[in-house]
């Protein structure tokens, strides 16, 4: 700010600098909030850059690409675009998406179509402005926990039946398989082949 506008502020009357400071106030906020969602658009540019191969023009590579152009890592571009892909969800579910990329960034472990819930939840339960990263991360944390696991089936081992000069495998690929209905088929085509006769 030039010495003049310093001066010239100084010399106004309260009133006209505190109009003058309440729009200075605004047009700061207004750039703060522009840039705090700015991560959204530069992980969708990002993506789309990736997915169409467009670095190919002029670098070798993505990792190159990201370094020399934008001095940025591969994970942090990952963060980037990963974020914007969950803000995209949370608005498309008519929800007002997270405006921070490390709140959006807490939200990866919540299973997609899920989110938009959760962060309303978050949101509902603190206010925005007073929200960290740390809590959100709490919140995700034990409503993952919370979910029942579901229960993990060992491929079975195949049945053996043996009995003096026999042996009966069943080999199962699925825990669905009845071992005695088996058995019976097995007992049912055995019956239906024709025998041949000793002559």
């Amino acid at each position: 700010m030039s010495t003049p506008n310093i001066f010239r502020r100084l010399t106004q009357p309260a009133a006209e600098v505190s109009v003058d400071v309440s729009r200075e106030l605004a047009s700061q906020e207004a750039r703060i909030a522009a840039g705090l969602s700015a991560f959204v658009e530069v992980g969708d540019a990002l993506l789309k850059i990736k997915e169409a191969k467009l670095y190919r023009q002029t670098y070798p590579s993505w990792e190159a690409y990201l370094q020399n152009r934008w001095g940025m890592s591969d994970s942090q571009s990952t963060r980037l675009i990963s974020a914007s892909q969950i803000c995209r969800e949370i608005a498309g579910a008519g929800v007002t998406p997270p405006a921070i990329e490390s709140h959006a960034r807490e939200l990866r472990s919540v299973p997609e179509g899920e989110r938009a819930k959760v962060w309303a939840e978050i949101t509902t339960e603190i206010p925005v402005d007073e929200l960290t990263a740390e809590q959100i991360a709490e919140h995700v944390s034990a409503k993952v926990r919370k979910k029942p696991k579901r229960a993990r089936h060992k491929k079975p081992a195949n049945v053996k039946l043996r009995g003096k000069g026999w042996k009966i495998t069943i080999e199962r690929s699925t825990t669905s398989v009845d071992v005695v209905a088996a058995l019976q088929e097995a007992i049912d085509q055995y019956q239906a082949k024709p025998r041949r006769h000793a002559a």
